[in-house]
């Protein structure tokens, strides 16, 4: 198989992507309301947040990662790659933490697009199809699922982790399929070195990706055995040695989660998975295609070959989603939209365009006719959101998007006097960024990452209203090192009765913190204040 040589055109998918991954960010920063400050965050900031507060670690010089959303005490064990290369970089550059992700991100959108288009050499020979092939990744079905995991066009504009999981996916499936192409030893060499190397990268920083690749292995070297005995033992043996390291690493990375008692009660948190036929609709017609390109490789020849390893990818990716016994399955659908997107190019330039006059005229607008009102909707349904940033964080359970100047400076206090062994009692839409901001722990920061956490939603509540007898929130305070406490209009709205937004400023609050401790610093209406133990 010759080098490949990167054709001009593929520069201007590399632009496009940038200005998709870019667009939401910058709307978001021309929207920020006066006396603000927009921390280039999109979608679901609790998400990146979570990275965030590995990421705040690295920025302090550790190496292994503790979870500062709750405030039981565990060994440190787990490193991810990503976050700390994300805490780094913000230290080199001396760039906040949520920009320096913002970069990487960046770098991981380029990579994404070289990625693809080298995975799918092998299998789309003409430009055109490759054309068709980066067009589809930025485009959507009959629906959009909430998840980026699922699809491409979402981890473009959102998050960095999916786009550099989607990234090491291709290019350690593209490693796999061209073992058997290159007929130069260096070439052999080179590619398998990619292969590993992008491997263990991703076992490490998303180990979910995994999964499907793992699927579909299994059940393309299950046909090897069955099909072409004789060279089955050669291409398993391949074929392992290029994915062993990942799968060994990714099993590293769950070793040190799951032995931990506070993330593994974390990452056992059970999320619903979406049925089946919603699946469908988030893909479709590119799934649609993707099965008649399915039913053309095997109908033609059974005998394995680089396209039947793009089928086994995509039906592993289903497979571990609805087979793997795991609390959150919906997130090992990591990478299925790549081998869909490579196989409905190829049906959609081999077998649609020459059979449709009318479509053949104007391919490339069709597809946009198809695909693109799935992701237009997803950024006009953000851009509404960040001018909404205040309703979501009160009255629908969100993090704000923005914060205030005023939040901002009791949070520089927090970082100034809070020891690194105290914990802060504050209400989840500043809890999710006080650790990243700060360095120190939270009693409540996260819906999964803070265990517990609907009842201690409940006794700060009690604590807030001042409904908690006052020894025994002295013996929690002594039992979590909590020594301080924020009083902002989140912990005032949460002693206020179930209510409709409309009615919000209609509905007295019953605020009564200053029973447990003194006021140590204030702005404006807002406070810190000094617990007693």
């Amino acid at each position: 198989m010759k080098t490949a040589v990167v054709p001009r055109w593929l520069w201007l998918f590399v632009l496009a992507a940038l200005v998709w991954s870019w667009s939401l960010y910058l709307v978001g920063w021309w929207l920020t309301p006066p006396g603000h400050r927009y921390f280039w965050v999109t979608f679901d900031v609790s998400d990146y947040n979570a990275h965030l507060r590995w990421a705040r670690q690295a920025w302090e010089g550790k190496t292994r990662f503790v979870n500062l959303f709750t405030t039981e005490e565990h060994e440190p064990k787990t490193f991810n790659l990503h976050d700390w290369f994300v805490g780094k970089l913000a230290r080199w550059l001396g760039l906040s933490l949520h920009l320096s992700m913002r970069l990487v991100h960046t770098f991981g959108v380029i990579v994404f697009v070289f990625a693809a288009w080298w995975l799918a050499l092998p299998v789309l020979n003409e430009e055109k199809q490759r054309t068709y092939l980066l067009m589809l990744c930025f485009l959507g079905g009959f629906i959009w699922l909430a998840m980026p995991e699922a699809n491409t066009f979402m981890a473009l504009a959102t998050m960095s982790w999916f786009v550099w999981g989607k990234a090491l996916a291709a290019l350690l499936m593209g490693s796999i399929l061209r073992l058997g192409m290159q007929e130069c030893k260096g070439a052999r060499v080179q590619v398998i070195l990619i292969g590993i190397v992008a491997g263990a990268v991703l076992g490490n920083i998303h180990p979910y990706a995994l999964a499907p690749v793992g699927y579909g292995l299994a059940l393309w070297l299950i046909g090897h055995f069955v099909l072409r005995c004789e060279v089955a033992g050669k291409k398993a043996f391949e074929a392992s040695l290029v994915a062993l390291l990942a799968f060994m690493v990714a099993g590293w990375q769950a070793w040190a989660i799951l032995s931990d008692p506070v993330y593994r009660a974390e990452f056992l948190l059970p999320l619903q998975t979406p049925p089946f036929w919603q699946f469908v609709l988030n893909y479709g017609i590119f799934l649609l295609l993707a099965l008649l390109a399915s039913y053309h490789f095997l109908r033609q020849s059974p005998v394995p070959s680089p396209q039947s390893l793009l089928i086994a990818w995509l039906i592993g990716a289903f497979l571990a989603v609805y087979l793997t016994p795991t609390a959150q399955p919906r997130k090992l659908i990591e990478g299925v939209h790549l081998p869909m997107c490579i196989l409905a190019a190829w049906a959609w330039h081999q077998l649609v365009l020459p059979r449709t006059v009318v479509i053949r005229r104007r391919p490339t607008t069709v597809l946009l006719l198809i695909g693109a009102i799935t992701p237009l909707t997803f950024w006009l349904s953000q851009v509404r959101n960040f001018t909404q940033n205040d309703e979501i964080a009160l009255h629908y359970g969100g993090v704000p998007f923005y914060l205030s100047e005023q939040h901002l400076k009791l949070i520089d206090w927090l970082a100034k006097h809070v020891r690194p062994d105290e914990a802060i009692l504050c209400n989840y839409q500043l809890g999710n960024y006080i650790p990243i901001l700060t360095g120190r722990r939270v009693f409540i920061g996260h819906w999964g990452g803070t265990i517990r956490a609907k009842e201690k939603l409940q006794i700060a509540q009690k604590i807030w209203q001042g409904d908690l007898p006052v020894n025994e929130a002295k013996r929690l305070f002594r039992q979590h090192r909590i020594r301080y406490a924020i009083a902002t209009i989140y912990e005032r709205h949460a002693t206020k009765p179930k209510h409709e937004p409309e009615d919000c400023p209609f509905v007295r609050e019953r605020f009564n913190l200053s029973r447990y401790g003194k006021i140590v610093f204030r702005v404006g209406e807002d406070a810190v204040l000094r617990l007693d133990w």
